[in-house]
């Protein structure tokens, strides 16, 4: 059980940025990128990229060293506060999206009454439309 538990917290760990990672929609990917990944892991609608590396490696192996010597219960609110930290990167994952959406608007139907109200919504965000 500890085993599965260590194995589930890495996998988190890794998700959350630490190994700088890099969060990409599935078809936002180029063709190469779809066929050569290094490694890939499906999270819901997102795809996580990384390319391993000595530091990484590295990483990984000393995290798999903590969690083994955590007790079941640190474990648990490890697993607990990444699931939040991960929902949290999700949640500004789509809010960048939603920007990069209303900055084309504004940019491609400048003078229309849609680009007036994604410019309003921008500013709304503290987003700068200086566009």
């Amino acid at each position: 059980m500890k085993r599965l538990i260590t194995s589930a917290a890495l996998v988190l760990v890794a998700a959350v940025g630490i190994l700088g990672v890099n969060f990409r929609m599935p078809t936002e990917l180029r063709a190469d990128e779809q066929r050569e990944l290094p490694v890939t892991t499906k999270l819901d609608d997102f795809v996580l990229l990384a390319t391993p590396t000595d530091q990484r490696q590295q990483l990984l192996e000393r995290l798999k060293a903590k969690v083994e010597l955590m007790s079941d219960e640190d474990v648990q609110q490890a697993l607990e506060a990444t699931d939040a930290e991960i929902r949290t990167l999700r949640a500004e994952f789509k809010l960048q999206e939603a920007v990069s959406i209303l900055r084309s608007v504004v940019e491609e139907f400048e003078g229309t009454p849609p680009a007036s109200k994604a410019k309003r919504m921008l500013k709304a965000l503290e987003v700068p439309t200086d566009i």
